[in-house]
């Protein structure tokens, strides 16, 4: 649904949707795998309200809308600031200014009270998992307020150690309970991938994709990247430790179609001709199956 709403960028998120790591999470009972689904369609829907409807957008899509805004809350919190590209939507696709700020006060209403409402359900469920005895996400939250500079380096710290584990697990290098090690040198080819797709295809040509809405794709996905280690700080790290733990790359999968299509140099897409990455399909076909070949023989393995 989403590659057939999305006025461009369609490449990007079969790609993205193709990665091992997608792959494994739609095939699990992780909701990283509906969360992915769910981001992609959003901001698919949102572009397609701002590009392809014509007119003043009915009560049909307005249906719609509110609907994925549901499902956004309701999959993991640390993903609600996607909401942030409402935005997005011209005014002159309402039928009145009056009405463009009804339905931001309606929608505010509506993710406020689902973020928190959902939280406070899930939480009954998920209290009791903690990485560490000495984890008080109530304690860590004060320590970020009261020493935000100290907070800060213990991010960067750990962006440091560990940035390529988390691009690589995002690629899928670590498979199963992180205990499967598929080769790097595999998965590493998909990052070219990707780079080819956004740099070559000019599926943006012929659209209006100013530089305000790019800015709030990326700054949104920021944004979020930053979020996810404040949660995990607060929700799987002992109060004062130097780094953050929790963190795996499949979180960052979701924010990677808003972000690249952010990025995405339109200039010089536009002198490129007629781009189609069908060797890039191919490429990605043989990634996966050796990839879950692997999967596979690591699974015979441990039955024989």
């Amino acid at each position: 649904m989403a590659i057939i709403l999305a006025p461009f960028g369609k490449n990007l998120i079969a790609m993205i949707a193709l990665l091992p790591m997608s792959l494994q999470a739609a095939n699990s009972l992780s909701a990283d795998g509906l969360a992915l689904a769910v981001v992609l369609l959003f901001t698919s829907y949102i572009l397609f309200l701002r590009y392809k409807k014509k007119g003043v957008i009915g009560k049909k899509e307005i249906a719609v809308l509110y609907t994925l805004i549901v499902f956004l809350c309701c999959c993991k919190i640390v993903y609600v600031p996607f909401c942030l590209l409402l935005f997005a939507i011209p005014i002159e696709r309402f039928k009145s200014r009056k009405s463009f700020f009804l339905h931001v006060v309606i929608a505010g209403c509506a993710i406020v009270i689902l973020t928190f409402g959902w939280l406070a359900i899930a939480s009954s469920f998920l209290g009791g998992i903690k990485a560490d005895v000495n984890v008080d996400t109530a304690e860590q939250l004060k320590y970020i307020l009261i020493h935000p500079l100290r907070f800060c380096a213990t991010f960067f710290r750990t962006l440091e150690i560990a940035w390529m584990d988390y691009f690589m697990q995002m690629l899928g290098d670590q498979m199963g309970w992180l205990t499967i090690q598929i080769p790097p040198f595999i998965v590493f080819p998909f990052a070219f991938i990707l780079a080819a797709d956004v740099f070559l295809d000019n599926d943006t040509e012929g659209y209006s994709f100013k530089r305000p809405i790019r800015a709030l794709m990326v700054g949104t996905s920021v944004f979020i990247f930053f979020l996810i280690f404040v949660t995990l700080y607060g929700q799987w790290t002992p109060v004062g430790q130097r780094w953050i733990e929790g963190i795996q790359g499949r979180y960052f999968i979701p924010l990677l179609y808003p972000l690249l299509l952010g990025i995405k140099p339109q200039r010089q897409a536009a002198r490129n001709g007629g781009y189609v990455p069908w060797n890039s399909y191919g490429a990605i076909c043989m990634i996966d199956l050796t990839v879950f070949c692997a999967m596979l023989i690591h699974a015979l393995g441990n039955f024989i």
